[in-house]
């Protein structure tokens, strides 16, 4: 569920800003703000799927001649430096 919620959180705040293009340009500025302020936030499942992931993985078979996406010991620390400044460097132009 984390794995999940690590990639689509981030499409979905793109999605927004994307189509906030279709509004007037009234309503574009007060959506695109929002998902600007709200953008931090698409950061919060990888920190949570660092933190609390113990055994969860994903098997993709159709990608690459099957993939298997987890979180180790290894990859831990490092998912969590990454969430931590990908999340930091979105309320930096806020």
């Amino acid at each position: 569920m984390l794995f999940a919620l690590t990639f689509l959180v981030p499409i979905a705040v793109l999605a927004v800003v994307v189509l906030a293009g279709v509004l007037p340009a009234q309503r574009a500025a007060p959506v695109r703000r929002g998902a600007a302020l709200c953008a931090a936030l698409a950061a919060v499942p990888a920190g949570l799927l660092a933190v609390f992931g113990d055994r969860e993985s994903v098997d993709v078979p159709w990608l690459l001649f099957g993939a298997r996406f987890s979180v180790d010991a290894v990859a831990r620390p490092l998912l969590l430096i990454a969430a931590l400044l990908y999340g930091g460097s979105l309320l930096a132009p806020t």
